[in-house]
């Protein structure tokens, strides 16, 4: 009985998962960089111009994008900081597209557990382009160099989530991350692997 109830089950979760395909896997690679504006600022702030630049790239679909930005990082405390970002896409829905980001981030119990969002309005007028991306992560830090957490990817009103780990060196600018990530929405239905790459001087 308990054999015919396993292959049931099997048999059930292999065709919910059929309807789930393969969507490729993806890899990106960002380097950013920061330089420290002045000290005249309130106990525990500091004002840097921040600069990131990014290559996304999925062999298996032939997608190429890239990505650059500039702008102001404030950390207001020791648990939140927030950044203005201007910058461009490029291959964003096959054009080159202005972009305003807003990231932030927030950190708690010294540092543990942090937060990040970012969002992003993607704009080219001559291509009637006008998308909006958002990228959300939650993350525990048991140990300096380990991190575990959960993200979530927006494109316009599709979303995909899922887990992910990430590994740095102590006392070296890389940084390395494996996420997994499932979509349930008709636009979006399926699952991918991305491997991110980090180098931050």
């Amino acid at each position: 009985m308990k054999k015919l109830i396993f292959i049931v089950l099997l048999c059930v979760s292999q065709t919910a998962l059929a309807e789930y395909s393969w969507r490729g896997a993806e890899l990106m690679f960002s380097v950013e960089s920061s330089v420290e504006l002045g000290d005249n600022l309130a106990a525990g702030q500091t004002l840097s111009l921040f600069g990131n630049s990014i290559a996304f790239v999925s062999p298996e679909n032939g997608i190429h994008m890239y990505f650059a930005y500039i702008g102001p990082m404030w950390v207001i405390t020791d648990w939140f900081w927030v950044s203005p970002l201007i910058g461009t896409g490029i291959n964003w829905a096959d054009t080159t597209a202005f972009d305003a980001s807003l990231w932030i981030g927030f950190s708690f119990f010294e540092g543990q557990f942090t937060m990040f969002f970012e969002g992003d309005f993607l704009a080219n007028h001559f291509k009637d382009v006008y998308d909006y991306y958002g990228f959300y992560a939650l993350d525990y830090h048991p140990i300096k160099w380990l991190k575990l957490g959960v993200h979530g990817e927006q494109i316009e009103k599709g979303v995909m989530f899922g887990p992910h780990f990430g590994l740095n060196k102590p006392d070296t600018p890389w940084s390395f991350d494996v996420q997994y990530y499932f979509g349930v929405q008709k636009e979006n239905k399926g699952h991918t692997f991305r491997v991110k790459t980090s180098c931050a001087f």
